[in-house]
């Protein structure tokens, strides 16, 4: 299963170069890095990154990671 992150694409460049990615402001603040599933990412686009240029979107494969599923908007997990 693959999921996403949208970011400033600078993050990621600089994520590229250092060989992590440490997350965006809100991921360090929460303390964990937001991320999509397919059927959430259009509307994640729209929620937080209309109107934004400059944005890359990052493809994971969610199968290589210990990831705790959380429920989120919408009840979707």
């Amino acid at each position: 299963m693959h999921i996403y992150k949208i970011c400033d694409a600078c993050l990621w460049e600089d994520a590229e170069q250092n060989g992590v990615f440490k997350g965006a402001g809100i991921d360090i603040e929460d303390g964990y890095i937001h991320l999509s599933t397919a059927t959430q990412l259009a509307e994640t686009a729209r929620l937080h990154f209309h109107n934004r240029s400059g944005q890359v979107l990052v493809t994971v494969d969610a199968d290589k990671l210990d990831i705790t599923w959380e429920p989120s908007r919408g009840g979707d997990f």
